[in-house]
């Protein structure tokens, strides 16, 4: 059996409504629009991180009841805008979800957090978010407890295929300067590599559509359903998502979407500090 599956990413849900002259929570119901018109009916949706701009209770209460009513298992995981507190208590619930793994159909899908630099583990072993979370979490590292874990999993013999899910990009557009040279990727490349079970990974972030394949391996990463970036063009493109098809055989389809609506028909140029921000993936 094929599975569907929807991820969003990005989100950046707010009280303030328009911000930098869009609105997330228009701009998401005009994804969910776009998905029903499309007749994509996915069978699970992923939602990879910054789902909320500032950790706000109220953004993830709002976000809960719209994952909810879409009748579908939803998979979240944290970005370095959500806050650890306010996005169990109030986004999670019911067939809203947040999990290390998941088996559906053959596959195995694999949710990282990929937050470890904006957190810190406490003399009594618990984990806790820094105060500039948002600032210090800016690329991908992960707690050593779960790069054990998902080390101990690739290496566990099992032969269903795994999609890895997480917020920051291993790899992305060459905009994101270095970011393959980083600690995290060299060692996700090796692991990917070595366990041969690993036949996508796909993540957020950079608030850009982008695909690529190293080790054999595709790695893709997702419009904004915020605030969406074409860095080839260097302007602000209509929010989007992406759709995944995971095949029986292990193979796996992905085309990005963007909504077609006439309030985007323009294409302005994003603010200097993007290409400055992203090169370092900071703040993002």
């Amino acid at each position: 059996m094929t599975i569907d599956v929807v991820q969003v990413s990005d989100l950046h849900i707010n009280e303030a409504g328009e911000f930098l002259g869009q609105d997330a929570r228009v701009n998401l119901e005009l994804i969910f629009a776009d998905i029903d018109a499309r007749g994509l009916g996915p069978d699970l949706v992923v939602a990879t991180g910054d789902l909320a701009h500032s950790g706000e209770a109220s953004s993830y209460a709002w976000l809960h009841e719209r994952f909810a009513a879409l009748g579908v298992p939803v998979f979240c995981l944290a970005g370095n805008h959500d806050f650890t507190e306010p996005f169990r208590k109030h986004l999670l619930g019911g067939s809203v979800q947040a999990v290390d793994h998941t088996e559906i159909d053959g596959w195995r899908f694999v949710f990282l957090d990929s937050n470890a630099l904006g957190r810190e583990i406490a003399a009594d072993g618990t984990v806790h978010d820094l105060g500039d979370r948002m600032h210090l979490a800016h690329a991908a590292q992960l707690l050593p407890e779960d790069e054990q874990w998902f080390t101990e999993l690739l290496d566990g013999g099992g032969s269903d295929p795994i999609m890895v899910w997480l917020h920051h990009p291993p790899v992305a557009h060459p905009i994101a300067v270095g970011l393959e040279a980083r600690p995290f990727t060299q060692w996700l490349f090796g692991a990917v590599a070595s366990s041969g079970r690993v036949h996508g990974v796909a993540a957020g972030h950079v608030h850009n559509a982008f695909a690529t394949e190293r080790h054999g391996v595709t790695f893709w990463t997702c419009p904004s359903g915020w605030l969406d970036l074409d860095f080839d063009e260097g302007t602000i493109v209509p929010p989007g998502y992406r759709h995944f098809r995971f095949h029986p055989d292990g193979t796996v389809d992905s085309t990005a979407h963007w909504v077609d609506d006439a309030r985007y028909a323009e294409r302005p140029p994003y603010p200097d500090w993007v290409p400055k921000t992203l090169a370092g993936l900071e703040h993002g």
